[in-house]
């Protein structure tokens, strides 16, 4: 099997290449600047692993919830990938990636930091999703999450606005974790065409929240 897959959701860019037997990865903590980054490392990386986008099975990306400004960057690569090969996208929840890295077995809830007050939020049994994922603010999530739950955070800082429950601190994904959740989406047929891709937004952007401010809803 010959593709390419990442995620952009957050400010760490996640990027792999598998060429059969063979799978070359590029993780930037922290980056920030994936508009600068992404196109350059997708070159280097498919040099590297002697692959060309024309023989690719097809590319997965993480379709968020996440930073507005990484999806953009990244869906906007994958589509400009895709488009000229006719290339099939497998999807994936942005937020399956720090469920899996976790490890966490039997019912947890994974969240993200969000604008200010919010978080994107899903629940998961073990490696696999519950409902719908989902946008609230703090004081909604105190009032609908059950104690007993074990929240999974990216950041110590985004869990200290939940010392009342068990929370855990995803370790960094590796790229197994990304290529494992990729191939899953493949086979169970979780695939589009560019022209369908979709971001999973969630919220309305600052430029949005500012003008609805000014003139109204």
């Amino acid at each position: 099997m010959k593709f390419l897959t990442m995620d952009s959701s957050s400010r760490k860019l996640i990027i792999c290449a598998v060429n059969k037997n063979s799978k070359v990865g590029i993780f930037l903590d922290n980056a920030g600047k994936h508009g600068k980054l992404l196109a350059p490392a997708i070159k280097n990386m498919l040099e590297f692993i002697e692959l060309d986008i024309k023989d690719l099975d097809f590319i997965g990306c993480g379709a968020g919830p996440g930073s507005l400004t990484g999806l953009r960057v990244g869906i906007s690569t994958v589509k400009g990938l895709s488009i000229p090969w006719k290339k099939q996208i497998a999807i994936f929840n942005s937020l399956d990636i720090v469920s899996r890295a976790s490890g966490a077995e039997g019912k947890h809830v994974v969240l993200r930091k969000g604008r200010k007050g919010y978080f994107y939020w899903q629940k998961y049994c073990g490696f696999n999703r519950i409902g719908d994922t989902n946008f609230s603010s703090i004081d909604d999530l105190h009032r609908f999450l059950e104690k007993e739950l074990t929240l999974i955070f990216e950041n110590e800082k985004d869990a200290s606005s939940f010392e009342e429950y068990r929370c855990i601190i995803s370790p960094e994904p590796t790229f197994e974790v990304i290529t494992k959740i990729t191939t899953n989406s493949y086979y169970n047929n979780k695939l589009v065409h560019a022209l369908e891709l979709k971001p999973l937004y969630m919220q309305k952007s600052i430029a949005e929240i500012n003008w609805e401010k000014k003139h109204g809803d």
